[in-house]
């Protein structure tokens, strides 16, 4: 394998060809500890309270069992693997304090991939801060750092930790705490603790330059074990970040996104109950971004307070509120998030994405300059403005797309979706099939023109398994979730879009799923019959994997299984492909027509393989079942 480059538009080896790229997350289980094992429905009391000494060591599965998972995500068509390494993972001992084994097995983890021909880039994920905070990703010493009990903070109930409500918690429960105290104030103060903490010091230095630090230092050590590997793209940033408390033009009002019933705290009311305190909280029935009062509630009763002793909120320090003579909560700087002491409006992504993206990809750059650095920013974007002059084969456009109302209502009907970019709400199958198009091009146009051109990789989209409960699970009856998948991949084909689904996960069961958070994102299952595969129909599909050319027109059609790849000559002598044509849609073989050229058929690796006949400048292949 060789390193890639990038020409704005496309993926290229060092003779020019084009690579289209299939991946998958691997995994969904990797954002928890192997031991002690960390799926979150588990009891989680020991792995937090000793939660240096935990180990991700085997995830996503043990080095014994690579090959038959790297068989299996080759047999189904894809070429690049998205490897979930959380912060956690990397320096859970504390500051500075390495995992060297589990560093070991992940350089190993990469070397086997690259040996089946997969290419690799690394996710440092999170979601929602951290397992402590009802999410993964950074480890349990950065909230101790700052000054928060993690037992505290459990036992507080102001995040939505999963082992703590089984019975209520739902896949989507874990999107309330982006609103919650902890997790806003970790992320305000990893984005801009010098400028809205800048009393907070750790060792003499600022909250945010010691977090940062530990960070890329993390990261950068990874990156050195794999400089040698030319199957290494590169690494991610971070996923899905968060601006916190960042912009936020007022603070008593509660502005999360949800569908159903939650609680509906202020950010002032959760700064006042992170002391201890008790405060009567809004209970709405949330819809999106808007809600409906239903009642309050007193909140906590047992006055638990999140902090170590001698240690209080952060932003009573920095005097955005603080308590009167009676003891009742002041508000003193409502707008202190939203714009600095010169009255300038504060931009997350300009002010501290950015910044902290071009530290990241200059630590990792010194290690190796050709490791492309897969940016994110917050959910719900199509990518960054990133207008700057910069290097065009460095950064590559990552985001994410989902249909968010799927994952919070999985009994919707398939009428009914939402507009992630856009946050509307969409009525009717032609109006959503208008949204996934509009929604593609927004994408397309963020990472070609919005940002140094870029080929981008939709970092993830997926479909839960579990729509409809268990019965597609026993029934093996996957329709709904390979219709819904299908209707996104038609026009991810049609604009020859890079992407990479979420997740396979090899330990998903029937009643574990994914291990964290209800989710059952997972493509495969020890459950399942057969190889374990759910809706492969709509996941493994026809598509060019190599271009001696430029591609022109790339389309499959589900229901008659006709695939139809056209590519023009360019500055080739001459055209050629390699197509993979999977065996779900073509048990008894396939028919093929071609304009201008030869082929060959490898029915095990299911690879196509043709060559254009000189003199012409377009060839035309397609595939039909026989």
């Amino acid at each position: 394998m060789e390193r890639l480059s990038c020409d704005g538009q496309y993926f290229r080896d060092s003779n020019g060809n084009v690579i289209l790229f299939r991946g998958i997350n691997l995994a969904g289980s990797s954002k928890v500890p192997l031991k002690p094992d960390g799926t979150t429905h588990f009891d989680q009391t020991v792995s937090f309270q000793n939660h240096r000494e935990v180990s991700f060591v085997g995830r996503p599965f043990p080095l014994s069992e690579a090959e038959e998972h790297f068989k299996r995500l080759k047999s189904w068509g894809f070429n690049l693997f998205r490897l979930l390494v959380p912060w956690e993972a990397l320096e859970h001992g504390g500051p500075g304090v390495y995992d060297e084994e589990y560093y070991e097995y992940i350089l190993s983890i990469c070397q086997l991939a690259g040996s089946y021909g997969f290419y690799v880039f690394i996710d440092p994920h999170q979601d929602v801060w951290s397992r402590f905070t009802g999410g993964d990703g950074a480890p349990g010493w950065t909230l101790e750092t700052v000054g928060i009990d993690i037992e505290k903070l459990a036992e507080s109930r102001m995040t939505r930790i999963h082992h703590l409500e089984t019975e209520t918690y739902t896949g989507s429960t874990w999107f309330l705490n982006y609103q919650s105290y902890p997790v806003a104030t970790l992320f305000t103060l990893f984005f801009a603790g010098k400028i809205l903490a800048p009393y907070l010091l750790i060792e003499g230095e600022n909250i945010q330059t010691y977090l940062q630090k530990h960070y890329f230092s993390a990261y950068k050590k990874l990156a050195m074990l794999l400089k040698p590997m030319q199957a290494v793209l590169g690494f991610g940033s971070m996923n899905e970040p968060s601006r916190g408390y960042i912009g936020r033009r007022e603070l008593k009002t509660f502005e999360g996104i949800y569908f159903g019933k939650c609680r509906a705290a202020s950010p002032f009311q959760e700064m006042f109950i992170s002391e201890g305190n008790t405060c009567d909280v809004e209970i709405w029935f949330s819809y999106g971004l808007k809600g409906i009062s239903l009642y309050k509630k007193k909140v906590n009763k047992e006055k638990v307070s999140i902090w170590k002793p001698k240690k209080f909120c952060t932003w009573r320090m920095h005097g955005v509120w603080n308590y009167d003579p009676n003891g009742a909560p002041m508000l003193l700087r409502p707008d202190y998030f939203s714009r600095d002491q010169r009255g300038r409006a504060f931009h997350f992504e300009s002010d501290f994405l950015k910044p902290f993206i071009r530290d990241f990809r200059s630590e990792i750059h010194s290690v190796e300059s050709q490791f492309k650095i897969f940016v994110e920013s917050e959910p719900g974007s199509p990518g960054l403005s990133w207008k700057e002059q910069e290097p065009t084969s460095s950064l590559i456009n990552a985001n994410h797309w989902y249909d968010v109302l799927q994952i919070a209502i999985p009994k919707k009907p398939n009428w009914l979706s939402l507009d992630l970019y856009n946050k509307n709400i969409i009525i009717g199958k032609k109006n959503i099939r208008k949204m996934l198009r509009m929604s593609l091009q927004a994408f397309r146009k963020a990472s070609l023109e919005d940002m140094p051109a870029n080929p981008g990789i939709i970092g993830e989209f997926g479909v839960p398994m579990n729509l409809n409960g268990l019965q597609a699970l026993h029934s093996n009856n996957y329709q709904k979730q390979e219709d819904s998948l299908n209707s996104f991949l038609e026009f991810v084909e049609s604009g020859f879009q890079n992407i990479v689904l979420w997740n396979y996960s090899p330990d998903n069961t029937f009643e574990l799923g994914d291990r964290w958070n209800s989710e059952d994102f997972s493509i495969y299952s020890k459950d399942a019959p057969g190889d374990g595969g759910r809706a492969l129909k709509a996941i493994s599909r026809p598509y060019p994997v190599f271009t001696s050319g430029e591609p022109e027109h790339f389309s499959f059609c589900l229901k008659t299984r006709v695939f139809r790849y056209v590519f023009s000559l360019g500055t080739f002598p001459a055209g050629a492909c390699i197509l993979y044509v999977p065996e779900v849609h073509y048990p008894n073989g396939i028919k093929v027509y071609v304009s201008g050229g030869s082929y060959s058929f490898d029915p095990i690796a299911h690879l196509l393989y043709f060559k254009g006949q000189l003199g012409l400048s377009l060839y035309s292949i397609r595939v039909e079942a026989r």
